[in-house]
Formats: structure tokens, C-alpha cells, sequence
């Protein structure tokens, strides 16, 4: 396995630059840690065994998205910090048991010594719950330091450091977990003592087993996991389920605490501690390649999710409370397709920007507020900063209605930005930058609301200021309670939910409904209006604000056709007609209308109306597609229309096959410069490290096929494994696509129930040559007789793999390869 300091950077979501190793950046980064890896002991309880393999962890962390306990996170840390040029030593602790009120009598705990311009510090980003550490601590006996999770203290009696805390009174809302022992009482407590004693990877063997074996041991009597969060901190232990919020203001932690059933676990530790950016594409419908950080992409994904995702206030008129939690926020809008307003959208597309790999910065703004004609006197509203190629652009996808920007902006102050809801321009005045835009006179259909306060008639209104001061969490906190609770807030007094569309936007503001065109032709927006009852709501809410969504936002959940119908099915239930034209409607490519329209309605449409659902059928579905335009033959003229008439999709039923994709499934990082035995040998093993020998297929109902594309998806990008005739014919690919010389060859397994060889072919391998010399590749037989290497086709000659001594034989026409176990082997 190659590791790599910025695919750790991405798990983590650390987007800043690093430039030298300064204590604020190893702050930063140790904060990053704790917020996006668990501590957790699963593994010991799921039948698997915890390692001191670095190479196993980075694995296990980095590219599986798991977390771990104090020997493998602080481990994996160990080499970031080396990695980033820290000057480091490994130490050993020893945790203060409760039960004995000792320290234990074995260095149980790995922590890292760091030291930054001649201050050491203690780096620590895995003890969890509420004696983790956000922060490296100073050096400094006696020396009180302050962390979220309390006031931490480093003691020095001679050659002995202790660290402990002083934490704050636990307030347990359920009061069956008053007494809980998840509960610590003691305001004051040791957690671990150490000398500076640097220690390598074999001092923790011994005690790695114990922890993993022993009855007595903590890890073995009960299953943690636990993961910090911006206001605290989550754990499941046992079957006990916490959401810890620590309130510094009153000196309390608040434990939210209950017993969860054994159907529950699986969700609590997927949906509170994995967050996917597939899912998120799917979730805006973006299905195009994420090659590059580059202005093109980010174009089409913000503009994705300004046509996705409301920007909506509408949990907090339903006794919700919204939170800075982006967990929280991504199961939200992500998982329930709900909308959000800017904190929650603009903090979830910041995670976005940092997993595509943009550099990136949140700042803070302050809405100009029209009662009080200036602008409002705190940041009230989150913005992004994104830098390409050198170039700085504000990205913004939650402002709503006809203030909302589809694509980024370029930080030039006075130039011109055209966007589909009219000009926007960013000035610069020293400090300080202000987004102004110049709209369109608007055209009220309804003359009773040709007054209302929703239709702004100010051609040029300011929008937002902002600083380009680098914003945290913690400095929208004050303000998003604010907004949640004050009687003078604009989100208090009215519930908001907009979305922009295709030809302008939908917003339901109060009881009043809104539908506005965009009519850049004539220099107006044309607003439909009016006020709708209470039994409309949630229809409105439901049917007008997403092409997906579920919840408040709306959604398709439930089409007429199956989704896996064929397009046979389509074009017997759905008729092709121009009826509305006829009718005195206007057909639209309105998404959402047509879908009510075919779906909802059971009507037809015509070509540009059943080929643009079926887009969206294909995107649902999992097929990469294009839409096309075509010119029909017109009979009166004996020619091709001049203009496209027709809408047509071109579908790929898979994604084009890459060889780099393939290279990050299992790891390889290294150069493919010639085909040589040397790169050979490391992405043989690298797969059969990454792809599990397997036929699940079979068992759940599938059919395993020789497909090369089928198997390209289904272990590339699917990440599944597959069995010998799967695994060994993506290898073919990509030995050619390496430049290797290779045949693809069959061979007879041995049957130990016939004592003999199969009577026939059933085992795929790969014969490769290189500088004249035969090797046998074969990635996928399993278990222990699975080579590492490729063979070097000598007949006789031992050859030592990991899992033992490997030997082909050869009798005039035909190969034997046989094993013989080596010394010490075994199988985990």
C-alpha cells in the first residue's frame, strides 16, 4: 500500500495550506483528527484483530473510512506528523484505572511528543469521549489549558508527567442514566502518567494482546465507538447511545443518553459517522467526472445544488432546532433530502469543496438589511472562498430567491458578473468587499401584489459584506442562535423555502406562493403570485421544491413505472402528444412540471417532455447519459429541420474504464513508467491486498458475468470483489493497458474429493512476459494458496511468497503448481 499524506489530509478534511510545521497548523490539524476518526474498538468484537501494521491502519482509516483505537489513530498520527516534517517521539502511558484508583501497571496508551520551535507539546487524537483532547497540550507543569471538553493539566513529579482534567457537572436529561458509570461525576480526574521515554512499535505487542484478549480489559468487555463533534461529542458503548453538549456557560456537559436495539447499531454508526461525496453527488444529480479541481466543475456543481437543494428556514417553524453539526447537516439535506438555510448549505458545500480537493476558505458576511438600510451588524451569513489556479471566487448556494448566484463569482471588484437572475458585481473598498446586483423590473401578474414586500422593485440592491477573514464554526454560534430565537429575526417571523429553477425560481414565503421567470429578453422577471391555504402547504412544499427530494422538500419517490422498467415500458404506457398546445397551455422544460404533469396527471407529452423525464430516469438509475439534440426530416421540404427539434440521450451504460481509477481501488501510487517485473510484482500484491477473493453473487441472487465492464464496475468502482474468471480478466485489462506482453491462459484446479485435477478449465490465469522470461500472474484463488508475486515459470524451483514455498512443475506439455506450507504460517 502506497501512502499518501493528502489522501490522509482529505479523510480528515483538512484544506488549508501547509506550508511549514508551526503549531497552528498541527492544531489544526490535530482538531481535524478528532472531529472525522472514531475512536472505537469494534474490530476486537466483529472477530477481527487489531494490528500494529501502519500500512494495515492507513488501510483501515484512511481508505476505509473506520476509525480505531488509541495504538492505530496515534500511530497513523505518528507518521503524519513525520510526514508533514514535525520533529516527533513516540511514548508510552499508562491510563488511571477507576477500579484499582491507580494507574495501570502497563504502558496501555500511545501518545506522540512534538517539538515545535524548542516547546514540546503531547499530541493525543485518541482517547475519546470526554477526556479527548482537541488540541496539543503544552509542555508546562502545573499550567491550567483550556479545551472544549473541559481544563486539561499536565503535572511533572521528577521523571513522571501525569495529565489530568477538570471537567464540568454532567446534566443527564433522562433520568434512567442518572447513576449511568457512562457518567463520570468527579470534577477532577487523572487520565494517564508517562516518562519521555520514546518507545517503538514492539514495547506495545505484549499489551496490544492483553487489551485485545484479556477478560479483564476494558476493549474486550464492552464495544465503543466515539466520535468528537463541534459541540461535543457522540458514543455508542455497549448498547447505550450518548449525544454530549458541552455548555461552558452554565459549567455543565449535557448527556442526552438511551438504550438502543441491536437493528439500531448499524444505522447509529453509519449515518453518525460516515459521510460519502457519491452520495451527495447523487443527491444534486452530478455524474460527470471529479478528474480536477478545476472552475468547470465547480460551475456544475454549485449550480446542481442551487436547482437541488432549498434554501429553507422551515425547521424552525416545526420546533426544530438547526444546527453547526455537519453530521447532522449531511443527513439533513443528504440522507432525509431536506433543504437548509446558509449555515447549514454553504457549511455542507465547504466539506464538498475540501473532498473534490479545492483550497478553499469560509468567511463570514453581513446581509444588508432593508428596515434599517445598512448592513447587519454581525456575520449573519456563511460564504466560501475558493481559489483556482491562483484566482479567488466567492461561492455561495444558499442565499434563495432571486438573490441566489447559480455559479461562482470571480473576485474582480467592479466587473460585471452575468448569471440567470441578472448582473452581480463584487466592490472592493480597502478591507472590506460588498456584493451588489442589478436586477430586472418586475412584472406582477396578480395586481394584488403588485405591492407586496416579496417583490423587491430596487433595480440595484446590496446583497452582503464580508472580510476575507478565515471563519470557524464556533463564530457563527452566537449568531445562528440568534436567528433561531430573536423575535426581530427575518427567520422568526416568517417560514422560507425557495428554489431556483431552470427558468427562475419557486419560493413559498409565509402563506404566499411565488413562480418566477427569468425574462432577460424584455428586461423582467415575471412573477405569478398568491396566497395559498394552510391544506396547501404541504402539497406545495412536496411537489415544488425538489425533483428528489423527501420531507419538507418535496419529492419523486414513487413513479408510475418500475425503475428498473426497460424503455419498452415507457413508450407503451406514455403517450406521445401536443394536446396542451391545443389546449391553451404552454408546454415547459420544467422538470418538476413535467414529471406532475406524466406522472402525477398520467398525461403524455412530447419528445422534449418524455426524453428530458427519461434523462432524469437514467440519472436515477445509475446510467451515465448525454443529452442530444436532433433534427427531424420534414417531408415538405425533403430535408432535415435547420434548427435541433428533436431531444434524444446517448447512454453509457458504464463509465469509460481508467487505469488510474484502477490504481486508487487498490493503492498503487507509484509511477507506471515501463513494464517492468519490479512494478509488476507491487500491483500483483497491491490487489490481492485490496480485492477480496469472493462469491457473494452467487449467494445473493446475482450472476457473475465475463463482462469486462460489468466486472470494471462492480470491483472498481463498486469496490466488491470477485472470483477468479472476474478478477484475473480485469487484471488481462490491466496488464495491456501497462504495456505488458501477456496471455490469458485456463487451468484444471485440484479436487480433493476426485484426488485428481478438474476435467476441466476452471481457473483464469495471466502468462506474462518480460525481457524474455515467463511469469505466471494470478490474483484471485484465495486464502492460503493465494501468491503475492508473480512466478517465475522455472520448473522446480522453490519459490518463497508470504504463505509458503510455491513450485511449478513441468511434465512436456503441461504446468503443476504446487505449495508447500512454509515455517510459522498461518491463516487470519
Amino acid at each position: 500500500i502506497i501512502m499518501d499524506l493528502q489522501e490522509y489530509f482529505r479523510r480528515i478534511g483538512f484544506g488549508g495550506v501547509y506550508e511549514k510545521p508551526d503549531l497552528a497548523t498541527l492544531r489544526t490539524v490535530h482538531e481535524l483528527h478528532v472531529m472525522s476518526v472514531p475512536f472505537e474498538n469494534l474490530s476486537i468484537h466483529c472477530g477481527e484483530w487489531n494490528t500494529l501494521d501502519l500500512q494495515i491502519i492507513y488501510e483501515k482509516i484512511v481508505r476505509n473510512r473506520r476509525g480505531g483505537w488509541c495504538c492505530e489513530n496515534n500511530l497513523l498520527f505518528s507518521w503524519v506528523l513525520r510526514e508533514m516534517g514535525y520533529k516527533y517521539a513516540t511514548l508510552g502511558s499508562r491510563e488511571f484505572r477507576t477500579l484499582i484508583n491507580d494507574f495501570s501497571p502497563m504502558d496501555s496508551h500511545l501518545i506522540n511528543l512534538v517539538e515545535i520551535e524548542g516547546k514540546p507539546y503531547i499530541a493525543d487524537v485518541s482517547f475519546g469521549v470526554s477526556y479527548q483532547i482537541w488540541y496539543p497540550l503544552e509542555m508546562i507543569s502545573g499550567k491550567d489549558q483550556e479545551q472544549p471538553s473541559g481544563i486539561f493539566r499536565l503535572l511533572n513529579d521528577g521523571e513522571t508527567w501525569t495529565l489530568e482534567k477538570t471537567g464540568r457537572k454532567p446534566l443527564v436529561l433522562n433520568e434512567a442514566f442518572a447513576s449511568s458509570s457512562l457518567v463520570d461525576k468527579r470534577l477532577t480526574k487523572p487520565i494517564f502518567s508517562f516518562v519521555l521515554t520514546p518507545r517503538g512499535i514492539d514495547h506495545f505487542l505484549t499489551t496490544s494482546e492483553y487489551l485485545q484478549t484479556s477478560p479483564e480489559s476494558l476493549f474486550t468487555q464492552k464495544s465503543i465507538c466515539s466520535l468528537q463533534t463541534p459541540t461535543g461529542f457522540r458514543a455508542l458503548i455497549g448498547w447505550t447511545y450518548s449525544e454530549v453538549t458541552f455548555n461552558p456557560e452554565e459549567n455543565t456537559d449535557i448527556f442526552e443518553m438511551r438504550d438502543v436495539a441491536d437493528s439500531e447499531i448499524e444505522t447509529i454508526l453509519k449515518e453518525k459517522n460516515i459521510m460519502d461525496l457519491q452520495e451527495y453527488f447523487r443527491r444534486i444529480g452530478f455524474n460527470g467526472l471529479n478528474e480536477k479541481p478545476d472552475l468547470a466543475t465547480l460551475r456544475t456543481v454549485h449550480k446542481l445544488h442551487v436547482m437541488s437543494i432549498p434554501f429553507e428556514n422551515l425547521s424552525i417553524h416545526c420546533g426544530e432546532r438547526n444546527t453547526m453539526d455537519l453530521q447532522i447537516i449531511y443527513e439533513k439535506i443528504v440522507r432525509n433530502r431536506r433543504g437548509g438555510w446558509c449555515c447549514e448549505n454553504n457549511l455542507l458545500f465547504s466539506w464538498v469543496l475540501r473532498e473534490m480537493g479545492y483550497k478553499y476558505t469560509t468567511l463570514g458576511s453581513r446581509e444588508f438589511r432593508t428596515l434599517i438600510n445598512d448592513f447587519s451588524p454581525m456575520d449573519s451569513h456563511l460564504i466560501n472562498l475558493v481559489e483556482i489556479e491562483g484566482k479567488p471566487y466567492i461561492a455561495d448556494v444558499s442565499f434563495g430567491v432571486s438573490y441566489q448566484i447559480w455559479y461562482p463569482l470571480e473576485m474582480i471588484s467592479g466587473k460585471d458578473q452575468e448569471q440567470p437572475s441578472r448582473i452581480f458585481r463584487l466592490l472592493n473598498d480597502g478591507e472590506t468587499w460588498t456584493l451588489e446586483r442589478i436586477g430586472r423590473k418586475p412584472l406582477v401578474l396578480n395586481e394584488a401584489f403588485a405591492s407586496s414586500s416579496l417583490v423587491d422593485k430596487r433595480l440595484m440592491k446590496p446583497i452582503f459584506s464580508f472580510v476575507l477573514t478565515p471563519r470557524g464554526i464556533d463564530h457563527f454560534l452566537t449568531t445562528s442562535e440568534y436567528l433561531q430565537t430573536s423575535p426581530e429575526s427575518l427567520f422568526t417571523q416568517k417560514s422560507i423555502c425557495s428554489l431556483q429553477t431552470p427558468t427562475g425560481f419557486r419560493a413559498l414565503i409565509g402563506w404566499t406562493y411565488s413562480e418566477v421567470t427569468f425574462n432577460p429578453e424584455e428586461n423582467t422577471d415575471i412573477f405569478e403570485m398568491r396566497d395559498v391555504a394552510d391544506s396547501e402547504i404541504e402539497t406545495i412544499l412536496k411537489e415544488k421544491n425538489t425533483s428528489e427530494g423527501s420531507g419538507s422538500a418535496g419529492c419523486m419517490r414513487n413513479p408510475t413505472w418500475p425503475r428498473s422498467a426497460p424503455s419498452k415500458l415507457h413508450v407503451m404506457s406514455i403517450p406521445f402528444e401536443n394536446l396542451s398546445i391545443h389546449c391553451g397551455e404552454r408546454n415547459t422544460l420544467d422538470l418538476q412540471i413535467i414529471y406532475e404533469k406524466i406522472v402525477r396527471n398520467r398525461r403524455g407529452g412530447w419528445c422534449c417532455e418524455n426524453n428530458l423525464l427519461f434523462s432524469w430516469v437514467l440519472r436515477e438509475m445509475g446510467y451515465k447519459y448525454a443529452t442530444l439534440g436532433s433534427r427531424e426530416f420534414r417531408t415538405l421540404i425533403n430535408d432535415f429541420s435547420p434548427m435541433d427539434s428533436h431531444l434524444i440521450k446517448t447512454i453509457f451504460k458504464l463509465n469509460k474504464m481508467d487505469l488510474q481509477e484502477y490504481f486508487r481501488r487498490i493503492g498503487f501510487n507509484g509511477l507506471n513508467e515501463k513494464p517492468d517485473l519490479a512494478t509488476l510484482r507491487t500491483v500483483h500484491k497491491l490487489h490481492v491486498m485490496s480485492v477480496p477473493f469472493e462469491n457473494l453473487s452467487i449467494h445473493c441472487g446475482e450472476r457473475n458475468t465475463l463482462d469486462l465492464q460489468i466486472i470494471y464496475e462492480k470491483i472498481v468502482r463498486n469496490r466488491r470483489g470477485g472470483w477468479c474468471c472476474e478478477n484475473n480478466l480485469l487484471f488481462s485489462w490491466v496488464l495491456r493497458e501497462m504495456g505488458y506482453k501477456y496471455t490469458t491462459l485456463g487451468s484444471r484446479e485440484f479436487r480433493t474429493l476426485i484426488n485428481d485435477f478438474s476435467p476441466m478449465d476452471s481457473h483464469l490465469i495471466n502468462l506474462v512476459e518480460i525481457e524474455g522470461k515467463p511469469y505466471i500472474a494470478d490474483v484471485s484463488f484465495g486464502v492460503s494458496y493465494q501468491i503475492w508475486y508473480p512466478l517465475e515459470m522455472i520448473s522446480g524451483k522453490d519459490q518463497e511468497q508470504p504463505s509458503g514455498i510455491f513450485r511449478l512443475l513441468n511434465d512436456g506439455e503441461t504446468w503443476t503448481l504446487e505449495k508447500t506450507l512454509g515455517k510459522g504460517n498461518r491463516w487470519s
